[in-house]
């Protein structure tokens, strides 16, 4: 073993002994493990010193070294946290930040030694293996002074409020620390010995800093009586003083001398136990005689700015050998415990003060028992007083239906954690009364025992005004709903059914229907639901028990009808026949001679609350006016029906006519002028007539063929014989012949589906309309080409009309009845007619297309109508 190696390995063996032999002497003390950490990183830091000077080869170097980085690197950081906790600085060990800072620098450094960036390995001239500084060594003599420098401050600060001998140990830890790096330090920068200078500075320097802190610490383990009584007169917060048997101070604590503002010049010796205490001739009473024990005293002590405070005194007697010499007083300033005791009885009043005065009321249980309620919960609950209340338990406070979600598993909880937050449940009162309660409990602590602090607010009026909003708005959301059913209902029987059974739900009963009252003689039902039997439809003659009802002009519940005199069975069948015990019934007027009743019944004996009331009496007004709306859409309905009656028979006596005249124009007028006809040729026949009259009768004769060619014209369209004859495809195909032909158009005819006839009206009306929809095209179309299509299928009958003349606008309804448009009204109410529709399309420049839809219906579909060959 080389010289170097030993020396460094007998440094390190040195340094071992000295941190084990003070940890050992003292393992649970905290600053003695860390001061045992602390050489255990330099031992690490040694040895891997000592087995690098041994390698013999560079990579058991390299990796030694590397070893050795950790204890080099981190030593400083655990001496540092070593002065901390030793001068009584530990809490600022406390805070994760501390450890991140100091042990996070120190890992820092470590990671980069082992990169060889604080030293490296080199070889000496003797071919040993050494360490040198390399770049960043001077980052390291950075972080071990900043260490070093926080550890001496540390020491000073302690200085001042430690004792005589402490304040010198401190200072030579502090001085011996200073002196031993600047030492180090400027032999490090001095010595050019290469391979021994790190034996020089680390070595030496770290064994005088171990030595010199074991020392110490193994000298204040046995501190003298003195030590240990003056370190706790200095860390105790009580008064001390001593007298002597004159009376006069002879020695005082820092604590005493602020407390009592005694100047820091004034000497003890010539102050009398008088100027600072009011009771001193009670204290000083007891300095000659012989005391068994301490003697207990509240005193007040005078300050020297004038104040006064009481202060619990012990005192003691002092003794020179066995002569007392003086006496012992240890005071301890009640101010402050007493201002605490009167806030804590100002705080117990105020509380006591709210929780009597509490509007909520206030209970504390414990194992199921009441142990303090406040007069709030009494009134809540119905009791006399709280001792009344307070002699039953919890459970006969909470209404049967709450119970099982009643304070539950609390024992799992701690002391202050929430059981109940605004919670919702059933109370029960002493009368028996549930009442609606909100709660809010957790746990306390009472009498030594967990217990539960309930506070309960009566929400019960709260409770009823929501039920009743809720009511409300579930009433307007009802006769809403109604108002819209009878708005979408015009039909009688639909109303009347509606308003039946909406009032059969409100009420909830057994039976309900209304009664129409005509013209105050007879009566019928209408409505009914929930009977069990068929009530008859038929009239009832009014009697003097019904109009008695009516006369009252009001609601009327009838109870036990079976037997009530004053409504015989006879009168009523339906209520005997029902098996109805009560009965309500709510008249109604619709206008001067009819009038109605709104009927509920029931086949128990009840009473209808004032809810039930009030909708019942709206729907019967409801009824009123949607029974009256009814009856108008009724009649509205069979006026409409009578004008289609109406309007058939003008159809039908305006064919009848057009038949008339076509057969006496084609009759009649036809034979006449063939007559005449006639007659001419003969008188041409006559000898002797000059040129000029067979001219003109010649002209005549041409004349009378124009007019019979315009008679049969006339007498075809007023009714053409192929309609009659044929049916609507071959009438249809003719008229588009002949219109073309008259117009000088092409006009184009279609017919699919069309092989059987139709019935005659319906062929009429579709001819007609066809004729009408070609006569506009002639007049105001001015189309070069139009098409007309019959199609037959299904759905029913369609008919086409189309041109591509220059189209126009359509007119409003409005705009159409003050302009006339009698041709498109009348072919509206041809296809009206059999529940048909006349579709018009029209653009200006663009053509217009008519189309009329006819549904199929019984008779097309089973095709009653004649056969007729088709196109």
């Amino acid at each position: 073993m080389n010289s170097e190696a030993l020396l460094s390995f007998l440094i390190t063996l040195a340094e071992f002994f000295l941190g084990f032999f003070v940890w050992l002497k003292n393992p649970k003390n905290e600053s003695h493990r860390l001061f045992f950490a602390f050489v255990a990183c330099l031992v690490l830091w040694g040895l891997s010193d000592a087995g690098l000077r041994l390698s013999e080869n560079r990579a058991a170097a390299e990796m030694v070294h590397k070893l050795g980085a950790i204890g080099f690197c981190l030593f400083p950081a655990v001496f540092l946290h070593f002065v901390s906790v030793y001068t009584g600085y530990g809490r600022l060990m406390n805070r994760s930040l501390s450890y991140v800072l100091l042990y996070g620098g120190a890992l820092a450094l470590t990671m980069f030694h082992t990169m060889g960036f604080i030293t490296e390995v080199t070889i000496t001239t003797n071919g040993i293996f050494s360490v040198s500084h390399a770049k960043g060594y001077d980052a390291y003599v950075v972080w071990i002074s900043l260490c070093c420098l926080i550890s001496a401050v540390l020491m000073v600060r302690r200085y001042p409020s430690s004792s005589l001998p402490e304040q010198k140990t401190l200072l030579l830890l502090a001085f011996g620390l200073i002196v031993v790096i600047v030492a180090a330090l400027v032999v490090d920068a001095l010595i050019p010995l290469y391979g021994f200078r790190p034996l020089i500075t680390g070595g030496f320097s770290s064994l005088v800093i171990v030595g010199l802190f074991a020392f110490v610490l193994s000298k204040s383990m046995v501190p003298t009586v003195e030590i240990v009584a003056e370190r706790v007169l200095y860390a105790t917060d009580d008064l001390v003083c001593v007298i002597g048997q004159d009376g006069y101070l002879s020695y005082a604590t820092d604590v005493f001398r602020r407390a009592l503002r005694l100047n820091e010049g004034e000497q003890l010796g010539r102050i009398h136990l008088r100027e600072l205490v009011e009771e001193a001739d009670r204290v000083l009473k007891n300095a000659p005689n012989a005391m068994h024990g301490p003697i207990s005293l509240e005193v007040h002590f005078k300050t020297r700015t004038g104040s006064v405070f009481p202060v619990a005194l012990s005192v003691s007697q002092l003794l020179d050998r066995t002569k007392p010499s003086g006496l012992v007083l240890v005071g301890r300033d009640l101010s402050e415990p007493r201002e605490l005791a009167r806030k804590y009885e100002e705080s117990q009043e105020k509380y006591r003060n709210i929780v009597e005065s509490s509007l909520d009321g206030i209970v504390v249980i414990q194992e199921g028992l009441l142990g303090f309620v406040n007069p709030s919960a009494v009134r809540i609950f119905g009791y006399e007083n709280a001792e009344e209340m307070m002699r039953t338990s919890f459970n006969d406070t909470v209404a049967p239906g709450s119970k099982p979600f009643m304070l539950g598993e609390y024992q799992r909880k701690k002391i202050g954690d929430d059981i109940f937050r605004n919670y919702e449940m059933k109370g029960l009162t002493k009368s028996g009364t549930i009442i609606d309660l909100e709660i809010n409990a957790k746990l306390v602590a009472w009498n030594g025992k967990m217990a539960v602090q309930a506070s309960f607010r009566d929400i019960t009026e709260r409770k009823n005004l929501e039920r009743d909003q809720a009511l409300w708005f579930w009433e307007q959301e009802s006769l809403r709903s109604i108002d819209r059913q009878l708005t979408a209902a015009f039909e009688l029987e639909g109303v009347l059914n509606i308003v039946s059974r909406n009032a059969r739900a409100f009420s909830r009963a057994d039976f309900s229907g209304v009664i129409l009252i005509q013209e105050s003689k007879v009566y019928r039902w209408r409505g009914i639901k929930g009977n069990r039997s068929a009530v008859d439809n038929r009239h009832y003659l009014m009697k003097g028990s019904h109009r008695d009802l009516i006369a009252k002009g009001r609601p009327t519940v009838i109870h036990s009808i079976v037997n009530n005199p004053d409504f015989p069975a006879e009168d009523f069948p339906v209520f005997s026949t029902e098996g109805l015990a009560t009965v309500a019934l709510f008249p109604f007027r619709i206008k001067a001679n009819l009038e109605g009743v709104l009927v509920v019944g029931f086949r128990t004996n009840r009473s209808l609350s004032e809810r039930e009331h009030r909708l019942l009496s709206s729907l019967a007004d409801k009824a009123a006016i949607v029974i009256a709306n009814a009856e108008l859409y009724e009649d509205l309905l069979e006026r409409e029906k009578e004008l289609v009656r109406l309007t058939d028979a003008r159809m039908e006596a305006e064919e009848a006519e057009r038949r008339r005249i076509a057969r006496e124009i084609h009759d009649g007028l036809g034979r006449m002028l063939s007559a005449i006809k006639f007659n001419i040729e003969v008188l041409e026949d006559t000898e002797g007539l000059k040129e000029a009259d067979l001219k003109k009768l010649l002209e005549v004769k041409q004349l009378l063929d124009s007019v019979m060619t315009e008679a049969r014209e006339i007498s075809h369209n007023l009714m053409p014989s192929v309609l009659e004859d044929f049916g609507l495809k071959p009438a249809l195909q003719l008229l588009c012949e002949s219109v073309g032909k008259r117009l000088g158009v092409t006009i184009s005819f279609h017919a699919h589906g069309v092989n059987e006839r139709l019935g005659n009206t319906l062929e009429i009306n579709l001819y007609r309309i066809a004729q009408e929809a070609l006569n506009n095209i002639s007049k105001y179309a001015q189309a070069t080409s139009a098409t007309v299509q019959l199609i037959r299928d299904e759905k029913g009958i369609r008919l086409t009309i189309e041109d591509e003349g220059k189209g126009f606008a359509p007119p409003m309804p409005k705009e159409r009845a003050e302009k006339g448009g009698m041709g498109l009204i009348s072919m509206r109410q041809r296809a009206s007619t059999f529940g048909g529709s006349l579709t018009i399309e029209s653009h200006p420049g663009k053509g217009t297309t008519i189309m009329v839809e006819i549904p199929q219906t019984e008779e097309q579909q089973h095709g009653s109508d004649q056969n007729t060959p088709g196109r």
